[in-house]
This record gives structure tokens, C-alpha cells and sequence, in this order.
């Protein structure tokens, strides 16, 4: 039996967390045998059917937790009891891989002294990190990286490092300067590509009430001050606007909303029945499919949903995150795949002119004329199954094919045979016939 370790990064949000299940599942479904733990201190909760393969060690959360710049900072006995369960798990897991999702040393650096502890030759794990398409903002970021030793740790210790991106979208070696010896490990998996809705497209349009000649703009905000800013500029540019000239709108926004901003936007949307509101959705993937045009952040889970259904998209990068997304947004915008209206420049005036302009091209061509050429999680799946020397899925079923055939052949005919088919298949007796 194969062992996989996944190591998840702390503060994982919910897209990303379906991600890490979709990525789980696939991998349990490689032929052989599969024994797959994740360690991380968010809550995973894969128990459900199909995934009686995976279990959870849980880790202990830190005060501190998702704050970068406490990674060097943050010591003591919180910490030492993170490295201690990691350190138990490898020993009492003893996994063949560990797949690493995030920095190469871990959240805080705990996973520094346990790869630099010496594994005898041939016995310890491989170890495969996992990247997104950004490091961080520029210059600053590749500094820190090398100032931490996080290239020479992946040049030493890394089997692999999966990029979640595409080299023409973004040359992550060339863009932060990664040295020779571990940019010869890196590999472009493309982006991830959502599960699909589970509505049709056609029938959703018309539960919506959206006429066949209308144009749907579908608005996606994120949690926080991010998606209530953007919500706000939608609908002041919206009412700015006259009743003839409003496309059909339909919002959503994020679960973890304030009240006072939801009462707010049901205010304005009054008076303008061309504009509906939604609280949250757990199936946002057929909403994008049934819309015309999207608009949204730019965070990456967001940008990996409307790529992979080539939808029109209008994005604003987040305040929170702005030059991280701002970055990922620009070069999208440069390969003709959305449009962007940067956080400062985000009026609602700017912002509605950008909407009606992507309205307007959608008649002619609804779709991005591009789409990612691989899908990430099938590339990962394959890659561990490359590296636990496990046979593809057509090879197995091949020879299990040709075992049963072999199996039929030398099976003894039934007691019930018909004595005519008997006959014909005894060569012996062929002179009886």
C-alpha cells in the first residue's frame, strides 16, 4: 500500500478547502491500493462517501495564524507542539510522498528542521510542493524568499514543485529570478478547474426571469470590506443610470455580509426591477455559467472559476490583497481573457462603463476566445501517481482484462452446459458431429 501526506497551510478559506477535497478524492482514485492523511489545522471534513481513504490529523491553531509576518516571530510552546504532531505523523504514517501546499518550509517554518533531518537512502518520503501563480508582490517577495532560503530548501529537498498556473500567463521563475537549481523542478499544471454547476444554464436564466434578448450580469462578491465596496459601486452606478440603458443584473453576496450593508443594498435596489439580490450560493457555478458577464475580484480561485467557463469578466481587485490580484489581473487583461478596473480608479461611473462594455461585446461573443490547456488537479493526480510508480488507469484495466480473459479460458464448463455447445467445444470429440 501507497501512503500520501498532504501538509495544508493555515487559513484556508472555503474555495480553497474544496479545492484540497477535489484534489483528495482524485488522487484516492488512482489504481492500487492508497492510504491518504491530510495535516492541517483547518477543518477539512472529507467524511462522505468515496472517502473512506482519508483521514485528518489535526493541527493545533496558533493566535497568530495566517499572519505572514509572525512566521519568524511566533515561537514557544504552541509551536513546538505543531512540530511534535508532524514529526509523530511522519514517523507513525511513514508516507511515501508528502505533498506540500504551500511555503516550502510550512506556516511558521516547521517543516525546516524536519527536512533537514537525514532520511536513510531510499527510505525517507518524496517531497512535492505545491504553488500558486504568484509568490507575492514582485521584488519584495522574491527577496523574502531568498532571504529565508525557501529556493535553495526547494533545490535541496524538492522532488517537484507544481506550479497551479501557466507559464504564459505568468513565468513565475523569470518574473522572481528562482535560481537555476530549483527552477529545473518547476512544472506548470495549469489552473484548476471548479467542479460544474449542477443546474442547466437555460433553465436557471428563466427561474431568474432573464428574457431570451437579455444580456445576465451575474455579480460575485468576496467576504469583507472587499465584496460590500464593490456591491456599492455596482448598485450606485446602476441607479446612476437610466432604466433603459441598466443591464440585467443579479447579485451575490457573501454569506458573512453585514446586515446593515444587505439592508442597505435592498434599499437601492428598489425602484429598479431589473436588479435582483441573492444571499450567498453554494452552486456558483452554474450562476457564472448562465451569465453573460461576470464581475468579481481577483482572487485566484475566482479567476480559475470564469477561465474555466470562458465567461466575459469584469474584475476589481481587492483592497486587502491589491497587488497580488492586481498583478494576476493585469497580465489576465494583457492575454485578452478580462477586463480590469483597478481598486483606485473603481468609481461607480468607472466601473458600470466597464460592465456595459464587456454587456455589449457579449452579444457577438460571449466566451473568451482561451481557456486553460490542462487541468491542474488531473496533472497533480498523475504526477503523484508518476512518482509512487503506480500504474496508469489504462494499463491496469488493460491487464485485468486480459486476466479474466485467460481466467475464462481455462475454466472447466459448467455442469449446465447444454450437451450441443459441450460437444463443440471439446476438440476431442469434433469427430461426433
Amino acid at each position: 500500500m501507497k501512503r500520501v501526506l498532504i501538509y495544508a497551510n493555515s487559513g484556508l478559506d472555503a474555495d480553497e478547502l474544496d479545492t484540497l477535497r477535489a484534489l483528495a478524492r482524485r488522487i484516492l482514485q488512482l489504481p492500487g491500493e492508497l492510504d491518504l492523511r491530510i495535516l492541517s489545522d483547518a477543518p477539512v471534513c472529507l467524511r462522505r462517501e468515496g472517502d473512506a481513504g482519508v483521514s485528518q490529523l489535526h493541527l493545533s491553531k496558533l493566535g497568530v495564524a495566517g499572519n505572514p509576518s509572525a512566521q519568524h516571530t511566533c515561537r514557544g510552546a504552541e509551536l513546538e507542539a505543531r512540530t511534535r504532531i508532524i514529526r509523530r505523523a511522519l514517523a507513525q504514517f511513514n508516507p511515501d510522498l508528502v505533498l506540500v501546499d504551500g511555503l516550502p518550509y510550512g506556516q511558521y517554518d516547521e517543516l525546516a528542521p524536519i527536512l533537514a533531518t537525514p532520511w536513510p537512502v531510499q527510505i525517507g518520503p518524496q517531497w512535492v510542493l505545491l504553488l500558486r501563480d504568484l509568490l507575492g508582490c514582485g521584488e519584495p517577495a522574491a527577496r523574502l524568499w531568498r532571504e529565508r532560503g525557501y529556493f535553495e530548501a526547494i533545490a535541496k529537498h524538492y522532488k517537484q514543485v507544481l506550479v497551479l498556473g501557466e507559464r504564459r500567463v505568468f513565468d513565475l521563475e523569470r518574473e522572481y529570478q528562482v535560481p537555476a537549481a530549483a527552477a529545473e523542478k518547476f512544472s506548470y499544471c495549469g489552473y484548476f478547474a471548479p467542479e460544474p454547476g449542477r443546474s442547466v444554464p437555460g433553465r436557471l436564466r428563466r427561474a431568474l426571469g432573464v428574457a431570451n434578448s437579455e444580456r445576465l450580469v451575474v455579480v460575485t462578491a468576496g467576504a469583507g470590506a472587499d465584496g460590500e465596496a464593490l456591491i456599492r459601486n455596482v448598485l450606485a452606478g446602476l441607479r446612476a443610470r437610466p432604466a433603459a440603458l441598466r443591464p440585467r443584473c443579479h447579485i451575490v453576496y457573501g454569506e458573512q455580509m453585514r446586515e446593515s450593508e444587505r439592508l442597505a443594498a435592498a434599499c437601492l435596489i428598489h425602484g429598479m426591477p431589473s436588479v435582483s439580490l441573492q444571499h450567498g450560493s453554494r452552486d456558483m457555478m452554474s450562476l457564472i455559467a448562465a451569465a453573460d458577464v461576470v464581475v468579481a475580484n481577483a482572487s485566484y480561485h475566482k479567476i480559475c472559476e470564469v477561465l474555466a467557463l470562458r465567461r466575459r469578466t469584469v474584475v476589481v481587485p481587492g483592497e486587502t490583497d491589491a497587488k497580488e490580484q492586481t498583478m494576476r489581473a493585469r497580465r489576465m487583461e494583457e492575454l485578452g481573457l478580462i477586463r480590469m478596473v483597478p481598486a483606485h480608479a473603481c468609481t461607480p461611473r468607472a466601473l458600470l462603463e466597464a460592465i456595459c462594455t464587456e454587456v455589449l461585446a457579449a452579444a457577438s461573443q460571449r466566451l473568451t476566445a482561451w481557456r486553460p490547456t490542462t487541468d491542474s488537479i488531473e496533472f497533480i493526480t498523475s504526477t503523484v501517481g508518476d512518482l509512487l510508480d503506480l500504474e496508469p488507469e489504462c494499463v491496469t484495466d488493460a491487464r485485468a482484462l486480459r486476466s479474466a480473459r485467460k481466467a475464462r479460458q481455462r475454466a472447466p464448463p459448467s455442469v449446465g452446459l447444454p450437451l450441443r455447445n459441450l460437444v463443440e467445444s471439446d476438440p476431442r470429440i469434433s469427430g461426433l458431429r
